[in-house]
Formats: C-alpha cells, structure tokens, sequence
C-alpha cells in the first residue's frame, strides 16, 4: 500500500463525516461601557444573532458586580437560523456609591456553545447645579436648580451651606418636601455686602432625611469691585515746620468705572486740612489731592494723628486713612563771638587745658634729657665719634664690595640656572618626541598583535571547520568503505583511529517520549484554552511541523557530506582519508571472503542443488494450490516484508481506532469544530505529500559556473534505489555547464525485454559530447529484486538507448552491504538510460501432485505492469509522526472523561 493511498483513505472517511456536520455559531454585542447618575435608572439593548445551520436556544447569566445592579428582561429565547433578537437590560438600583461596576453576560446554547460580552456600568454624581456669577458689590446673585426624587416613596432633602456665607445666602424652600417621583425647581440667593470682594466658592450640600443620600455640589460667586479707593498706599508719616506746608497725596481708583469721592479730614488737629474737597478719578486710574498744613504760633510741637475720610459720592462708602503729622520747631541763628562759643561748655574747657599741660611737659622732659647728653666730655665723645664714622664707613665699603660679589654671583648662578634651564627644555622637547615615537611604536605593536590575534582565531577557525569537515567525511568514508571492503589493520603499522558516529536512536526516542508527555499534559491542564483557541493550534502545529521538516532538510547530514564530497576541497580530502586508511589497514572486499568462505562448501552446494530446486517447485505448487482452495483468504506473505504490512495494518487500526473514539466521546465538539478538522487533515496530507516529494524528489539539478579541462565534476543523487552517483572530466573548458538527470517510471521509448529496475533521463546544457570523457555511472539494486527476478550480478546492465535501439553497456560489480548490491559502468555519451538484467531461465520440474486447470498467462510486458513496487533503498519515517497523532488522541479521551466527572 502506498503513502498517498493511506492519505486518500483517511481525507475520503474525514470528507464522509463532514457531510453530515451541522454548525452551531452566534454572534452577540453590547456597549463595552455603561454610564448613569447616582439613583438614576438605565436600560441598554443586547443583540443576539444566530449565524449557525441550526436552531438553538439561548440562556443569559449575568455575573460580576454589576449584577446586583441590573437585571435581564428575557434571560431565555430560542432563535432559527439567521435570526436575530434584542434583550434587554435594565438597571433600577443605581442608589449606590460612585465607582465602577464591571459585570460579564453569559450565553450559553442548547449544545453548549457560550460566549461572554464583559462590560462595565459607572455610578457616577451627576452635577445639576454647577457655574459661576459674577456680581458687584451690594448686589445679589441668584441660582436656579431642579430637584428629582425617582424613589417610589416621598423625601425630605435638607440643603446647607457653609457658616461663613450662611449669613449671604437664603432658599425660596429649605427643607424641601418631594412626592414621590416628582421634581421641584429652587432658588438659591446669595447677597453680597458692600464691603466684600473677589472670589467667593462655597459648597451646596443636599441630604435625603429618609435614606440618607448626600450630594455635594460646588458654586463660586466673584464679586466684582466698582469704586474703592487706594489712599496713599506707603505714605504713612509727614514732618512739617511752623510756616505752611502742603503734601501731595495720591488716591487710585481700583474699579473699573469713574467715581466721585468726597474728601475731609475725619480726626485731627483744626490746622490741618485738604484741598479739593471733591475729586472725581477715571475707572483703573491714578490721581492726587493735597494735604494743606497751617500750625499756629500757640501750637505746641510733637506728633498728631489724623485720619483721612473718602467717601464714594454715589453709593456713600466712605473709606479712611491714617496718618502721623510731625510738628518741629525751627533752630534760631546767632552772629559774631557769640555764636562761635555758644556751643561751648565747661567741660570742653577744662579738656583743652588740661591737654595743653600735658603737651607742655613732654616739651621740657625732652630739652633736660638732650642737655645731659651734651655735658663735660663732649671733646672726647666727638672724637669718638669720628672713629667711630670711620670704621662705620669702613665697614660700609667692605659691605658694598661684598654686595657687590654677591650680587655678581647671584647674577651668575642665575645665568647658570637659565642656561641649565634651557638645556632642560632642550632635553624634554627630545624626551617628548622620544615618548610619542614610543607611543607610537607601542600603538603599531598592539595593532599588529591585534591583526595576528585575528588571524589566529581566523585560522583555528578554519582548522576546526575542516577538522569537523574531516571527521565528518571520514565518517562517511569509513561506512562505505565497511559496506563494501573489510579492514584488516597492516603487520608492523600503527592503526589510526576509526570511530564511526553512533545512531542517535535512543536520543530520537526519549524526545518522542518526552514530547508525547508535555503534549498530554498542556491538554490535561489547559484543556479549555485548548479548545477555545483550537484554530490557533491546529495552524501553528502545521507551522512547527513544516519549520522542523526545513530544518531537518537542511541540517541533513547525508546532504553536507553529498556537498562536501561534490566540491574539489572534499574529493581531494577524501583521497587523502582514504590514502590514510589505507596506510594503516589492507581493504579485502566482501565477495572475495564469501567466495573464499563458499568455496569449501561448493560441492556440497553442486550437490544439494537439485535438492533444492525440486523442494523450490514443490512449494510452487503447494502454494498454488492452496490459492486455488482459498481464492479470498487473507494471509500476509511471508520472510520480512510481512512485517512491514503488520506495521502498517497497526498503523491503520490504531488512526481508524482514534477517530473512532473520538467521534464517540466528542460529538458536540467534532459538529461544532468540524471545518477545522477538515481543514486541518487537509492542509497536513498536501504538506506530507509535497515535503515528500521535495525530500524524495525524482528530478536533480546540477550546475556549474566553471569547470576547467582536466576538472571532474560529481553529480550526487539522493534517489532511493538505482542511480546513486554520475561523474565526469571535462576535455575542454567549460562554462556554466547544466545538467539535469531524470527519474523515469517509464520510457517514451520501445521498451527493452529485460527485466528493467530503472529508466532514467540525462540532460545536459553548454555542454557537447566531445567536451566529455567517459562519464561514468554509480547505481544500485535491491538484493530482494534480483532475487525475486533471478538475475545474478554479472547479468546486470546499464542500457542506453542510440538511435532507435538500446545498447548494454560494460557494467562491473563494485561491492554489497545487507540490502543492495553496487555496480558502476561508463558511458561516451548522455540520454535516455535503463538499468535491469536478464533473468536465469531455470529448468522446470514435474511436481507430485495432480493436475490443475490452466490459467491465463501473461506476457512479460503485462506482468512488468502489474509487478509490485519495488521496495525502496530509503523507508519514509512519516509513520512515526501517524503514530504520535494517534497517541495523542487515544491518551487524550480519558482525560477528557476525567474533567467531564470533575
């Protein structure tokens, strides 16, 4: 059976139970956001569509908070197909305090489809009485609002304001008596006074007597100023003598309108006055009047105080100002002697005199000391004193020689010093451009060690790639070389090391153990997100099947050694592995040690030949007759291939078993998800079966950019069974050459009379026949097929076909490993080539049993037709990722059951 019919079978039983899929779908919407007032009711629609094939009925649950807020109008309906409704949801008990009140809607479905619509309803004051007035003084402000009570009940509502303004303002009612479910309109009125001004905010608070519910709302009176006066602002004293004085004094007007003030002296003395006794200021505007100062001669002096009076002349607002009058007396003027020394006092006297004494007597104190100094020895002490002169100025000329020197010395050592310093200079200048010739060198040496550093890394780089390169080309070389040579390690040599990479079997395994238990549990605990997000799930398994099977196309290690040993780098290592391997150990090919372990046993062979070809027709003919007996039984054949329809028999029960459960257990969910199934097989098969063909592809590209004369070039195949390998030199040079070998199931041609393994095609492009040597041909063949056919190895050729006939070509046995046997053989020429043999004609023996009814022969081309596939060299690995799929299903429903008693 092949892959894509096991694929058909199942997208043909996943299309039967689609058709009797019937979907269950709906669509519902509500505002995701809700508002209403504090005792104010609120109703909002929700629309339900049906968008399934079926009729369903509906229940609504309302959860959350929110929920004790409102209530559903028809928590339950039914709907057909395509039908829609509207519900509704009230809100009546809203008395709550302010916040938000999330609360979800629950739609469940006869089948048990649900869906949620999650929403939020905000309580929130509401504010019926806000604003600002503007007014003057003296005036009044009035506020217009309106009371509701919705309750069913009547109400009381009290309304307060602060104490500070409880004096300005009155209510056209307070208490307010409310019917029930009735509304009255109020006046707030608030009176300011004449000496009141700016802005004025207050707080409006009304409480219900019955449930207590209290609302605040917030007002703001600014009452405006028209005519006040600002009166000398940093005046706050005058000084005056006795003559008249006058003071200019400013008055502003701070409203923002002309006024007229009235101006007087409120307290004061009788000689201080004011002049205008009227003034009128523009609005926002500053003038002056005077203050008039006319002191009596009886007027005793000192300190008044006096307050100023101004009095708006329309509305009769007076306002003051205060002030301090300073009276002085003035000094009287003296001439003559008389006014020097009228200041003058005892005591200044008396110091004066006492001073000049004093000053006197330090006089005489110095004369009677001068006069002691020059009494009777005054000869000798002159001539003293001239010697004395003498060595002093003696003294002072050996002095000033000695400053002199010095201070030629000092000279000196400071032109030594300048010198010495110049020179220093002179020697750090060189020292300087020896430091950054240093610098510079160092600079040069770290560059140069970091440019050898990289290329250090840069070379141990290169030697562990082509160090794993080696090993991995080794490795490749080593099993070939096993398959078919024996190593037998030379006398007297060193055997180098041949270890060959292990199968990661167990590895492959354990993940697929470890996967199958990670995906068990994700579905065991998250197994309603699993289904709720089902589409998601089944598109990014796709995705992560596809991204490993491109990984593991890509991290092909068969696919890095074909590669490696198609590039002129590769071939030349592989010659020299192989020169390594063969330093150290003797190749003995693998027919050799047969023949040689045959050839002891050759006669008994001769011997029991007959032996065994008459057993061999004996059990031909048993066989056929019990065919004939049991034309319809089912019976597996026989040796190893029988195992492989036992796996795949498995492999179809356990799949066939998995759905099967499946639809039993999760009916409601395989109606509801349905498409995705289908959808999902679908869209799996088409990438099976394109990977597989990508992966196992019958079409090999290959190209060049150059190839010099001499160059050979390698074409690797990665086919399953037949051609393996095709190499060629080229004679001249060639550029861009092309070649593409095809994969034929048959030929356009006439056909060969030989039992054929493979047809296949080579094209070639930029390239002639003369540019080519011999090109020579790698292939192989499945031992179990030259049995079956009875071929032996030397009657295995590779045709090819010229002119209007094909031609076998010189075909040479290379080697065998377990399962293939490997040929090579050489070619002048590219086209259309087959692969086959001609069969033993083996002697036909009578068998002891009775005769049987003839049957229909067929002919060799019809037989060819009908002959069974031929098993291939490379067995698909898809079964695996079949049997975890079913895995996974079948550990699936008793956990399934398991939440269902939860």
């Amino acid at each position: 059976m092949k892959r894509s019919v096991l694929l058909f079978i199942i997208l043909f039983l996943s299309s039967v139970l689609s058709s009797y899929a019937l979907t269950e779908d709906f669509t519902a919407s509500m505002d995701a956001e809700l508002s209403t007032c504090e005792c104010y009711p609120l109703s909002k629609q929700i629309l339900v569509t049906n968008t399934g094939d079926v009729e369903s009925q509906y229940t609504l649950r309302m959860t959350g908070r929110g929920a004790s807020l409102g209530a559903l109008q028809t928590p339950s309906f039914s709907l057909a197909p395509g039908q829609s409704r509207l519900t509704t949801l009230n809100f009546l008990s809203t008395c709550q305090e302010k916040g938000d009140y999330p609360f979800t809607i629950l739609l469940q479905t006869s089948l048990g489809l649900e869906k949620e619509l999650k929403s939020t309803i905000k309580v929130q004051q509401c504010k019926t009485l806000t604003g600002n007035q503007i007014i003057s003084k003296c005036a009044e402000a009035r506020y217009g609002f309106r009371l509701n009570n919705v309750a069913l009940q009547d109400e009381v509502v009290d309304i307060k304001v602060p104490e500070e303004v409880a004096a300005f303002v009155s209510l056209s009612e307070n208490p307010v008596l409310m019917r029930a479910q009735t509304s009255k309109n109020i006046d707030l009125f608030f009176t300011s006074s004449c000496e009141q001004e700016g802005n004025i905010p207050f707080p409006v608070t009304f409480t219900a007597q019955s449930n207590g519910l209290k609302i605040t709302h917030d007002l703001n009176t600014f009452i405006q100023n028209k005519d006040v006066p600002q009166i000398g602002s940093e005046i706050t004293t005058f000084t005056f003598g006795r003559e008249e004085a006058a003071f200019e004094i400013p008055l502003e007007n701070t409203g923002s309108s002309p006024a007229t003030y009235l101006l007087s002296v409120a307290r004061g003395p009788s000689w201080i006055s004011v002049e205008p006794l009227s003034i009128t200021v523009p609005g926002m505007s500053l003038s002056s009047f005077t203050l008039l100062s006319t002191p009596p001669e009886e007027a005793v002096a000192g300190s008044y105080d006096v307050t100023l009076l101004v009095q708006v002349a329309d509305t009769g607002v007076a306002y003051t100002k205060d002030f301090v009058v300073v009276l002085e007396d003035e000094p009287v003027e003296e001439s003559g002697i008389s006014s020097i020394f009228a200041g003058i006092t005892l005591p200044m006297v008396l110091a004066l005199v006492g001073g000049l004494l004093v000053l006197l007597l330090l006089v005489l104190l110095v004369a009677v000391l001068a006069k002691r100094k020059r009494g009777p020895g005054k000869k000798a002490m002159t001539q003293l004193d001239k010697q004395q002169m003498a060595t002093e100025r003696k003294l002072a000329a050996l002095e000033t020689r000695e400053q002199r020197k010095t201070l030629k010395e000092q000279q000196r050592a400071e032109k030594m010093a300048l010198r010495d310093q110049k020179h220093a200079e002179r020697l750090a200048h060189r020292g300087k451009q020896e430091k950054l010739a240093a610098k510079e060198m160092k600079k040069q040496e770290r560059l140069t060690e970091r440019e050898t550093r990289l290329l250090d890394k840069e070379q141990k780089r290169r030697e562990k790639q082509e160090a794993k390169e080696k090993r991995l080309l080794k490795n490749a070389l080593l099993q070939d070389l096993r398959q078919n040579f024996t190593l037998k390690e030379k006398e007297d040599e060193l055997p180098t090391e041949l270890v060959e990479e292990g199968k990661p079997w167990f590895w492959v395994v354990l993940l697929l153990l470890f996967l199958l238990f990670v995906g068990a549990g994700l579905i065991w605990f998250f197994y309603d997100f699993l289904i709720q997000n089902l589409p998601f799930f089944i598109v990014g398994f796709i995705i992560l099947i596809i991204v490993l099977i491109l990984l593991s196309v890509y991290w092909n290690k068969q696919e890095r050694i074909n590669r490696l040993r198609s590039s002129p780098e590769g071939r030349k290592l592989e010659q020299e592995l192989k020169k390594e391997i063969t330093d150290y150990y003797e190749l003995i090919p693998r027919k050799e040690e047969v023949e040689e372990k045959a050839t002891a046993f050759v006669s008994d062979k001769e011997r029991r030949k007959e032996e065994k070809l008459a057993a061999k027709e004996a059990k031909k003919a048993a066989k056929a007759a019990r065919q004939l007996e049991q034309e319809d039984a089912f019976a597996p054949a026989q040796g190893k291939s029988s195992w492989r329809w036992l796996w795949i028999t498995f492999l179809v029960v356990l799949l066939l078993a998995a759905i099967a459960s499946l639809i039993i257990y999760q009916t409601q969910f395989i109606i509801l998800y349905w498409p995705y199934f289908i959808a999902g097989f679908a869209i799996l098969m088409v990438l099976i079966l394109i990977i597989d063909y990508i992966r196992f592809g019958n079409r090999k590209r290959q190209a060049w950019q150059h190839l010099a004369k001499g160059e050979e070039a390698v074409v690797l195949l990665t086919w399953r069974k037949g051609l393996t390998e095709l190499y060629f030199t080229a004679q001249n040079d060639l550029e861009n050459p092309k070649l593409i070998v095809k994969k034929l199931k048959a030929t356009p041609l006439i056909g060969l009379d030989d039992e054929i393994y493979q047809y296949f095609e080579v094209e070639k492009t930029n390239v002639r026949s003369q540019d080519i040597a011999h090109a020579t041909f790698r292939f192989r063949i499945a031992k179990k097929w030259l049995s079956k056919h009875n071929i032996p190895q030397d009657k295995v050729k590779l045709y090819r076909h010229t002119g209007s006939k094909w031609s076998a070509l010189p075909t040479s046995f290379v080697g065998e490993d377990e399962s293939f046997m490997f040929f090579e053989s050489k070619s002048s020429e590219f086209s259309y080539f087959a692969i086959g043999g001609k069969p033993i004609q083996e002697k036909v023996y009578s068998a002891p049993y009775p005769e049987e009814a003839p049957r229909k022969q067929k002919t060799k081309r019809e037989s060819k037709v009908s002959e069974e596939v031929v098993p291939e060299e490379q067995k698909s690995k898809l079964w695996v990722l079949w049997l975890a799929i079913s895995l996974v299903l079948l550990i699936r429903l008793p956990f399934v059951q398991l939440l269902q008693i939860m």
